[in-house]
């Protein structure tokens, strides 16, 4: 029994450095996945029925990528047909909005880096938007008030991060 102090300190440090190495996941989401366990997630997310579901090669990269009314996902696969990053589009709702997103994913992964914006548009008015970012090894885990253009916000999880 004296060494249970020694024990059970030891599995905490295992579980949060496993905590630590884990991926992000977002929606039963993950980089890593299979076109096919994509497509399952995907199904179990929104009921779509894989043949909503396309995935064309762009400029010889395949994305599959899915529109569910104001909202969207795409998803970038690498040349092991395995998916490397993943992200979804939306318009803020009475359900969806990034204060909300932030919040859950705080809850699940921690305090985010936050950077701020300006932003210019054609007009030459400018505005400011925020960019809350989590980082695991080179993996980002991100939520954009501006993405692509005014109005449209995304969740986005990448393999290829940058460090903060």
């Amino acid at each position: 029994m004296r060494h249970a102090p020694f024990l059970a300190s030891s599995l905490l440090v295992a579980s949060l450095v496993l905590a630590q190495q884990t991926g992000f996941e977002f929606r039963g989401m993950r980089t890593g996945m299979t076109e096919a366990q994509l497509m399952s997630a995907l199904n179990s997310i929104h009921k779509t029925g894989s043949s909503r579901i396309e995935c064309p090669y762009l400029q010889g990269k395949k994305m599959c990528g899915f529109r569910n009314g104001n909202s969207s996902y795409a998803a970038s696969m690498n040349s092991a047909d395995v998916v490397c990053a993943i992200t979804y589009y939306f318009e803020t709702t009475a359900d969806e909005s990034s204060e909300s997103f932030v919040r859950a994913l705080s809850s699940k992964y921690g305090k985010p880096h936050v950077e701020q914006r300006t932003y210019t548009n054609g007009l030459g008015n400018q505005f400011t938007a925020r960019e809350y970012m989590w980082l695991r090894g080179k993996q980002l885990l991100s939520v954009e008030e501006v993405c692509g253009t005014i109005g449209k916000h995304c969740v986005r999880i990448d393999d290829a991060a940058k460090s903060l």
